[in-house]
């Protein structure tokens, strides 16, 4: 599905790659700058969709993204730079000049779908000093305040972001938010859904998707892609914190913690820079200063999402009053 070949030096091959490619795709993620150079725009056209709000101008020494896909001229030329022979003529190759490997990939939706995780992670470490990244959905209620909610893979997060869209929240984030360090406030990330099947029988999380085939399978699960760009916030500091995953609690339940409880466990959810063991990585004091600032600031509590009617009601009654208790919450 995806093999790795290392790069002497990443920076200097993405860049006489990209030279020589026509199509490309400036982007600007709250100021740092990339691009992506592909061997074609089909290559292209996902991710230039799915960071519409991040269209940028192109600036020298931006970041560098390379989309070479398999049997085009441009993958010749990154094959004989790389100068690897052990590379599978069917894969597409990603590469990025802040990452020292090469990646080899069959499915040209997986292209897509590590070149947005790459772009991400190159974020956080740009944007090191001024904003702190974590593993968090984020919205704007209808109200103007904003919910942060942190959880693990598959702990409801985005079946919890979709329900709350169709109930007049708009989205951040559902996988990468942003929190600046100034002012505390969550900056827009929109990408597309990643929609995870059922554990028990692989169908999607989401009515709308019945009947799809899956995307992309990772580690034999099966996923979907889903796009809602009509419901993108606005920068919004958050005032309520939710915790899923907690063990103990009943379908739906939801309880209050301590700020000092919280502001551990979103130090427990800070992206890692690239290279860093996520085993033994650990925030600086700064991280630990904004991640209480954060607690201290807004209301905090742990939630179990597998009663997502009854946990919607509850945000919504928590947030954006008044709300018709009959209103059918959307699969």
């Amino acid at each position: 599905m995806m093999r790795l070949v290392a790069m002497a030096d990443p920076a200097a091959a993405c860049r006489k790659l990209a030279g020589g490619l026509a199509c490309r795709l400036d982007l600007d993620f709250h100021g740092a700058e990339f691009r992506v150079a592909a061997t074609s725009e089909t290559a292209l056209a996902r991710l230039a969709r799915v960071n519409h709000y991040f269209r940028g101008g192109g600036v020298d020494g931006a970041q560098v993204m390379v989309l070479a896909e398999a049997g085009t001229r441009g993958w010749s030329q990154a094959a004989d730079l790389l100068g690897a022979p052990q590379l599978d003529p069917t894969a597409h190759l990603l590469m990025a000049s802040w990452f020292p490997h090469a990646l080899q990939i069959r499915d040209a939706t997986l292209l897509h779908y590590y070149s947005s995780k790459l772009l991400r992670l190159a974020v956080a470490a740009e944007h090191r000093d001024k904003i702190v990244t974590l593993h968090a959905a984020s919205l704007e209620a209808p109200n103007g305040r904003g919910l942060l909610m942190v959880g693990e893979a598959a702990s409801g997060k985005t079946s919890t972001t979709l329900d709350l869209i169709e109930h007049g929240f708009r989205f951040l984030s559902d996988d990468t938010s942003c929190i600046r360090r100034n002012d505390l406030s969550c900056l827009p990330f929109p990408t597309a859904f990643i929609i995870r099947g059922d554990l028990q029988t692989g169908e999607p999380m989401l009515a709308g998707l019945a009947g799809k085939p899956p995307d992309i399978a990772l580690l034999d699960e099966p996923r979907w892609l889903w796009e809602r760009w009509d419901a993108v916030g606005r920068t919004v500091a958050p005032s309520v914190l939710l915790f899923f995953g907690t063990p103990g609690l009943a379908p739906g339940e939801v309880r209050p913690i301590p700020a000092s409880d919280a502001a551990l466990r979103l130090m427990g959810n800070i992206v890692v820079p690239l290279g860093a063991d996520p085993e033994t990585a650990v925030g600086d004091f700064t991280d630990l200063d904004t991640m209480c600032s954060l607690a201290e600031r807004a209301t905090c509590y742990e939630a179990n999402a597998q009663d997502r009617a009854k946990l919607i009601g509850w945000i919504a009654d928590q947030m954006a009053p008044p709300f018709s208790k009959s209103q059918e919450v959307r699969r």
